[in-house]
């Protein structure tokens, strides 16, 4: 899930892409910024956008998701 979460930080330009490290603190404390991503992150899953192989532990993109253009 770090590695996800980053990956969304760093597409927002929150993070750097060469720090993964430097921004870990980040991830493994209780702050605004963690909770506001792990939000972004579960609602992607949410969406069914993202997948979670739980066998893995892995988060991926879910290459059958489409955007639905009508209700």
């Amino acid at each position: 899930m770090d590695i996800a979460i980053h990956h969304i930080a760093v597409e927002l330009s929150l993070f750097e892409t060469d720090n993964f490290p430097g921004y870990l603190w980040i991830q493994w404390t209780e702050n605004k910024y963690n909770d506001f991503l792990k939000d972004i992150l579960q609602k992607l899953i949410e969406l069914n956008m993202l997948e979670i192989n739980e066998n893995e532990g892995t988060i991926r993109y879910n290459k059958n998701f489409e955007i639905e253009t009508k209700p």
